[in-house]
């Protein structure tokens, strides 16, 4: 693949003269922005929902922005890695090239220090992004993006992942360490460190809280199933609006915390109220 290198000095995409290859990228180019252009980019991006490329790369040190609120780039990559400074607004073009492989955010952009997040995730609607893997930085995923994610990890901590309501589903959603705050459906959570809020939206099979991990369901709807691994803890006390627990399955060393009676669970497999669980509150929850 030839290497189509971003070196513009005006902020639109299709000025030919701002890529080394003397045009825009097409389906056979790899795009790279170096760390050594600053050249913000948002003019002509919503206008390349036509656009295949192979890959999409920021390096470490970019400082460029491309896009902002409502002005997507709207291409379709097989690969993106993001992992410079600037905000990157990408709305995935199936349409234009299929299905995206992974997505990688690894960038310094971070939650609550630099307002516009370092990759704000949208679609085209039919989109199926197979991989997306945050390991540092702010990723919002938009409520317009319905399509599919089907694997989603946050694995770093200064990771930080929020999905507003209306996005799409994630059919695996692993975290590992760093923060997340869910408003989509999902149908697997596995949470192994971290802290990992579901605010809202419906799971799918179940939720698996390990050691490390603190898992705050805030959601109303049902939700099937919740099993706590020795070191883990589910907080359901945070919001005291209605729910329904089907089974909650802590396993000793697992902590719950069940709220002021708003939970209502159909089934509890719980630990011996011998001290083999690290805590427990209301409904007979053992210490």
């Amino acid at each position: 693949m030839a290497q189509d290198i971003w070196q513009g000095t005006t902020s639109n995409w299709g000025t030919v003269g701002n890529w080394s290859l003397g045009a825009a990228p097409v389906s056979t180019n790899d795009v790279l922005f170096p760390a050594t252009n600053s050249q913000d980019i948002d003019t002509s991006i919503t206008t390349q929902d036509a656009i295949a490329v192979a890959t999409m790369l920021i390096q470490s040190g970019c400082l460029i922005n491309i896009g902002g609120s409502g002005n997507q780039l709207e291409i379709h990559a097989t690969k993106v890695v993001h992992m410079g400074s600037g905000s990157v607004w990408y709305k995935s073009a199936q349409s234009a090239g299929g299905n995206t492989d992974l997505i990688v955010v690894n960038s310094p952009r971070l939650y609550g220090t630099s307002g516009d997040p370092a990759m704000d995730l949208d679609d085209d609607g039919t989109s199926l992004i197979n991989r997306l893997v945050v390991l540092r930085g702010y990723t919002r995923v938009a409520a317009a993006a319905t399509g599919t994610i089907a694997k989603v990890e946050v694995c770093g901590i200064q990771a930080y992942l929020s999905t507003l309501a209306g996005a799409g589903t994630f059919t695996t959603f692993t975290q590992t360490s760093g923060l997340s705050n869910l408003n989509n459906n999902v149908t697997t959570l596995e949470a192994f460190g971290g802290i990992c809020t579901y605010a809202a939206g419906t799971i799918g099979s179940k939720i698996v809280v390990g050691a490390g991990a603190r898992l705050i369901y805030n959601s109303t709807t049902t939700l099937p199933h919740v099993k706590v691994l020795p070191g883990g803890f589910v907080d359901f006390s945070k919001d005291l609006r209605s729910k329904t627990v089907t089974l909650l399955e802590v396993l000793p060393g697992g902590g719950w915390d069940e709220g002021p009676g708003n939970v209502t669970f159909t089934t509890k497999s719980l630990p011996n109220d011998n001290g083999s669980a690290s805590l427990g509150f209301g409904g007979g929850g053992g210490v």
